[in-house]
């Protein structure tokens, strides 16, 4: 037996298809004496019941189990008294349960006691998962009773106990969910030895069967919903719990701070889900967790990075060496930072030093870094960040661990997951021969190097008029993939690769189908999902105007084409010297 206290979770947990006619169970009662009733139930129907529970009138809910047919012994009852009892079923649409009418049975009453040898009465009986008890009523002239119990392969022991009026006595010890017959006799002493009426004709009774260990939460995902509104994140949220209690709840955490609550709001079998919307003006970090009661127990999702500000705008100034970033949703600026150093003062770092890189994540901490490369000595140097502001720094060293130092005539043309390993790898270029060469790392230390491949397998040297101007997921497979521009003809070629091998080329064609051709004053300058459609997008900068302007891409198709709004005003931002993006 165990009470019902999760009848309302049990009738939210349930999923299945179209609910049948609902119909209650059929209930019989039989008082079995002085001290119990059984409670029997019987739900032949086939109607999609899930649960069915007994109730007394006089209680709570007394026993809930999922078979269609079954029995209760009710115990601890009075002797000589009226009991109410009914049968309901549990149904997955039903707001409440579908119950059979009150059955009344009266238990027995006392018997006048026992003479001589007659065996005791049995009046009570409690079980638990490893022991039984059982009460006698009143007794005769014997001295002492015994006790036997035994289970279906046999007898288990004999005991005696002093006799006494309306006694009691446990076995322990037992196995859980075993059925076993109890007997008593009444024995005195006498000169003779001891003398023993006859045996009792005994008493089923099963112990409890252990309950079922519930499975602690599993961990929540979090999913980003497509952006509807500039400047909105929409998260959606779901956890496997495998029983759900009315206190359990989603805490949504936004850069490690908890900004809201949110109660599991519909299942799908244990699937329990969330969302949560809010507008965002900066680059945040998002976190779920699910705190559960009963099994108690926290487990939060993976981090999610930025998910409203989908793509950002990175300006370097080259008078004051200041950064800005301009988070974007679409082409409208939503929010903008200025990246400061260890001590919240705004960074100023000049030449020798280049920013090179940004946007993507070195060291796996869900905060997008920053890259940079001293045109003197060769170094290169990651800003590992949190939000805004530099966390630490970390010298890029080679498979060894030394500081690997590389000047021209290489250079660092690009930043991006290459071989989608969850670590952001490091694109080079020669200048003299045409290489492309991949630094897949780990951290900040080269894990190991390769040169881009072509189609059929050898190294793909490419130089002038042909640059590479961009890296990011410009195809929308989940692989980043290489944007190159050629500056005498205008034409802008993606290389879409599979790690660190070419799969495929396709010019950038515009809305009517013919190739793009583009050239100075405009300049590419990065590769972004401005729009959170799965794939990147192309930033161009007019050097002449200040003007930038976001191509859209459907494959290597242009779909649209918005000039960069910094006001959400649709007023254009048109910037220039000594501001200038920096591709990332």
């Amino acid at each position: 037996m165990k009470a019902i206290s999760i009848l309302a979770g049990l009738l939210m947990l349930a999923v299945g298809g179209p609910a049948l006619a609902a119909s209650a169970p059929a209930v019989s009662v039989q008082a079995d004496a002085p001290g119990w009733i059984t409670v029997y139930y019987n739900h032949s129907a086939t109607d999609g019941a899930l649960w069915f529970t007994l109730q007394r009138q006089d209680s709570a809910a007394i026993f809930q189990s999922s078979a269609p047919t079954g029995q209760f012994t009710d115990t601890n009852l009075k002797p000589n008294t009226a009991y109410t009892y009914r049968a309901c079923a549990i149904y997955q649409d039903e707001a409440q349960p579908v119950c059979s009418g009150w059955s009344t049975a009266r238990t027995q009453p006392l018997g006048p006691p026992p003479a001589n040898y007659d065996p005791p009465t049995i009046i009570n009986t409690a079980v638990a998962t490893d022991s039984i008890s059982v009460t006698w009523g009143a007794t005769g002239t014997y001295q002492f009773i015994q006790l036997r119990i035994d289970n279906p392969q046999g007898n288990l022991g004999q005991f005696s106990v002093k006799n006494v009026a309306n006694g009691s006595y446990l076995f322990r010890g037992l196995q859980p969910g075993v059925r076993y017959h109890v007997f008593m006799q009444g024995c005195s002493h006498s000169l003779l030895g001891a003398g023993c009426g006859s045996w009792s004709s005994g008493v089923w009774l099963s112990t409890a069967s252990p309950p079922t260990p519930l499975m602690p939460p599993g961990k929540p995902t979090v999913r980003v919903r497509a952006p509807t509104t500039p400047g909105v994140v929409s998260l959606d949220f779901s956890v496997n719990v495998a029983q759900l209690n009315s206190s359990d709840v989603f805490t949504v955490l936004r850069n490690g701070a908890q900004v809201a609550r949110a109660a599991p709001t519909s299942a799908s079998g244990p699937t329990w889900s969330g969302a949560f919307s809010e507008p965002v003006t900066a680059r945040n970090t998002y976190q779920v967790c699910f705190q559960g009661f009963s099994p108690p127990g926290k487990t939060c999702s993976d981090k999610v990075v930025d998910p409203a500000t989908r793509g950002s705008i990175l300006w370097y100034n080259d008078a004051t060496g200041g950064i800005q970033i301009w988070f974007m949703s679409s082409a409208s600026r939503v929010g903008r930072a200025t990246i400061v150093d260890e001590n919240a003062r705004p960074s100023a770092i000049g030449l020798p030093w280049r920013l090179v890189g940004g946007g993507v994540d070195f060291n796996g901490d869900g905060w997008p870094d920053l890259l940079w490369h001293n045109d003197q000595t060769g170094e290169t140097q990651m800003w590992l960040m949190k939000a805004n502001a530099v966390a630490g720094r970390a010298t890029v060293v080679g498979e060894t661990g030394a500081p690997a130092f590389i000047g021209p005539p290489w250079s660092i043309v690009g930043t991006a997951d290459m071989n989608v390993d969850g670590a952001a790898d490091i694109v080079w270029h020669n200048s003299q021969t045409g290489e492309t060469q991949l630094w897949l790392m780990k951290g900040n230390r080269v894990a190991s190097r390769a040169t881009v491949l072509g189609e059929g397998g050898a190294p793909a040297f490419v130089g002038l008029p042909w640059s590479i101007v961009a890296t990011g997921d410009l195809s929308g497979d989940g692989k980043p993939d290489i944007l190159w521009h050629n500056a005498q003809t205008g034409e802008s070629q993606i290389w879409i690769m599979n790690s660190y091998r070419v799969a495929a080329r396709a010019t950038v064609v515009g809305e009517g189908g013919a190739p793009a051709f583009v050239g100075l004053p405009w300049r590419i300058t990065g590769a972004n999902d401005f729009n959170g459609d799965g794939a990147g997008d192309i930033l161009w900068h007019n050097e002449t105007t200040g003007e930038s302007q976001i191509w859209f891409l459907k494959g290597h198709g242009v779909a649209l084409r918005q000039t960069v709004d910094a006001n959400s005003d649709g007023g254009g931002a048109m910037v220039g010297p000594p501001w200038r993006t920096v591709n990332h």
